[in-house]
């Protein structure tokens, strides 16, 4: 394994695990899927299931290695590290081909209510993000 891609894999292992414990997190039953999430989502040829969770990262949360980990997947945060940035993880319909179950969330970024990136997440891969992409 590279050493990049086991930078890439720690620093998700780090997000998840601080992502979970952030104030301003909400998850738990089926969350309210915001029209403009829907049709970001659909747009790009995806199908929301459910919503997962909210997460509210803090100002300057996204430095360092987090910050080339969002930029790997195409998403510049570095205009907003002075913003606090809301992360929305939904579960698509959708399912990964290789694996009979495998489940793939996708994560909507926002700022001021304006939406600044997204990427998907497949289940069962470690890191598993990947950059967002139209589906075929």
């Amino acid at each position: 394994m590279s050493s990049f891609r086991a930078h890439v894999l720690i620093l998700a292992s780090l997000l998840l695990i601080a992502g979970a414990g952030l104030i301003g997190c909400h998850s738990g039953g089926d969350l309210e899927i915001p029209k403009a999430h829907e049709d970001y989502i659909t747009s790009f040829g995806w199908h929301v299931e459910k919503g997962i969770a909210r997460i509210l990262h803090p100002k300057g949360f996204y430095t360092g290695e987090k910050l080339d980990m969002m930029k790997s997947l195409d998403i510049d945060v570095s205009p907003y590290r002075d913003k606090e940035i809301q992360e929305s993880i939904y579960l698509l319909q959708e399912r990964q081909e290789q694996q009979e179950h495998g489940s793939i969330s996708f994560h909507i970024y926002e700022v001021d209510g304006k939406i600044i990136g997204a990427h998907l997440a497949y289940e069962g891969y470690s890191p598993g993000l990947v950059k967002l992409r139209k589906r075929e």
